[in-house]
């Protein structure tokens, strides 16, 4: 590694002027994809629940502002 004024430089850091241009870190691209992995599985247990929210409805004669808070009941809910 370098030496920037007595401290050791990243080797993928821009120079403390800001010569050079910004170098993004070497997993951005994994993070990125765990994270959009992540949002489509949430999204998915959200469309299984809404699809059974009118059986649900029916089954318990629920009104819809009951149905709601059960839809978000289960958004909000432990992972």
């Amino acid at each position: 590694m370098s030496k920037t004024n007595g401290r050791d430089a990243h080797p993928n850091a821009t120079h403390a002027s800001g010569s050079g241009p910004p170098v993004a870190p070497q997993r951005a691209g994994l993070v990125l994809a765990t994270l959009i992995r992540a949002a489509v599985v949430a999204k998915l247990n959200m469309a299984v629940a809404d699809v059974a929210l009118p059986t649900i409805g029916a089954a318990f004669d629920a009104s819809q502002t009951a149905l709601d808070l059960v839809a978000v009941g289960y958004a909000l809910g432990p992972r």
